[in-house]
């Protein structure tokens, strides 16, 4: 299971690195002044720091910009960076710092290696790594790991002009929102009527979706090396896969200060399933025959978490997602019959029993792709998801296997 999140984590930093260009409207300042419109490609907080991808038609040929080439970039929703030299962890490099907040005071945003770095700039335009780092202390021989909270004391320092701020900055947390919100206070105490800009605000804000989901499913099961002898009835093959209908919900949010085309998702749904074996196999010494007959019809609950990637290509936008589910047994009608016949083809024995040896709770790994597009004016999702999890107690060797057919009718879309 560790090696599976971590699989999980491997195929999202593939995502940024491996996805197709997504380029929108946006200018670039060179180091002339001069504003050049055309288009930008949209990446992570990560990559766009670093480079700037442009072009200045949508056919024309792209260049790859580095800070130190630029002044400034923007979007068309807004989202500003500046090129600022900077020295983090005692080494100086220039990068494109994400404008946050421009008034009074600046505040800039930079992710690097997976780490969120703010600053501030006063009306001197001073820049200050605004600072909170983890100091582990021992007290009465237990380790307990401390914030530092050295960014209070620097915005006490650039917020000076106003002690009510001051005040407030004693209990601020570092985050964007908190940083914007006490900054527009700041600006208005200060600097009254004039204005200020919040860049980026909307391209910031999670979207969601949320609706209903139908789908059918396609429901086998295969069976490994490691299937216990006591069920070698399981051995048969099935009469045919299980088709079935499902019915369920799904919501959908994603992460704009990662990535806006990486989505949380999650949906649950209903479903049956109907399966038959028949199995007969051949006692070797004796050259019985033993006979088993099973039907198993099983109702469930599933739910799905899963990561999902969302392509940027025109009107139809392929997906993917990478994911792990679980199966709620709600209830299960089980029947097996068995028969002994000898060397004759006369019944020597029957039984019957409908004890289920399934789990009633399955978990399982999903794999899926599709598309989101629009119908008769109205988005869908369509996916095709696979999921595989063992269906008896300590996994033993049985295996579900179910390839399902989603769609999905956002009713509410939101941010």
């Amino acid at each position: 299971m560790k090696n599976y999140f971590l699989a999980i984590a491997l195929t999202l930093v593939g995502f940024e690195t491996l996805a197709q260009f997504d380029y929108r409207e946006g200018y670039i300042i060179n180091n002339l002044n001069d504003t050049i419109y055309g288009y930008i490609d949209y990446r992570g907080n990560q990559s766009n720091a670093k480079k700037c991808v442009f072009k200045k038609t949508k056919n024309s040929d792209s260049r790859s910009y580095s800070p130190k080439e630029l002044k400034a970039y923007s979007y068309e929703n807004g989202r500003y960076y500046l090129s600022k030299p900077l020295n983090l962890d005692g080494k100086e490099d220039t990068f494109f710092l994400e404008y946050l907040f421009e008034g009074a005071v600046d505040f800039f945003y930079l992710n690097l290696n997976g780490r969120d770095h703010y600053l501030a700039s006063d009306e001197s335009g001073t820049l200050s790594l605004l600072k909170n780092e983890e100091r582990e202390i021992v007290k009465n021989g237990k380790k307990y790991v401390l914030e530092t909270k050295e960014f209070r004391t620097t915005l006490s320092l650039i917020f000076h002009k106003s002690a009510i701020i001051q005040k407030e900055v004693r209990t601020l947390s570092l985050n964007r929102n908190s940083l914007v919100k006490i900054a527009k206070k700041y600006h208005k105490e200060v600097a009254g009527q004039e204005p200020y800009y919040v860049h980026g605000e909307k391209a910031s804000t999670p979207v969601y979706s949320y609706g209903p989901l139908i789908g059918i499913n396609m429901v086998n099961i295969s069976h490994g090396d490691n299937l216990q002898d006591r069920f070698y009835y399981f051995r048969g093959s099935l009469s045919s896969p299980s088709f079935s209908p499902s019915i369920g919900f799904f919501f959908k949010t994603n992460f704009p200060r990662i990535n806006e085309k990486i989505n949380l998702q999650w949906f649950a749904n209903f479903y049956y399933e109907n399966l038959e074996w028949a199995h007969d196999r051949q006692e070797t010494l004796y050259h019985f025959t033993e006979i088993n007959n099973i039907s198993s019809k099983r109702w469930f609950w599933s739910n799905n978490l899963s990561i999902k990637y969302e392509f940027p290509r025109g009107k139809v936008k392929p997906t993917f997602q990478i994911g792990a589910f679980n199966n709620l047994e709600l209830s299960s009608s089980y029947k097996q019959e068995y028969e002994l016949r000898n060397t004759n083809g006369i019944t020597t024995r029957t039984d019957e029993s409908t004890t289920s040896p399934f789990s009633k709770l399955n978990l399982g790994f999903s794999l899926g792709a599709g598309i989101k597009t629009m119908v008769l004016k109205k988005e869908i999702y369509l996916d095709l998801v696979y999921n595989r999890s063992g269906i008896l107690d300590k996994f033993e060797g049985l295996n579900q296997n179910m390839l399902a057919l989603n769609i999905g009718i956002p009713l509410q879309k939101g941010s």
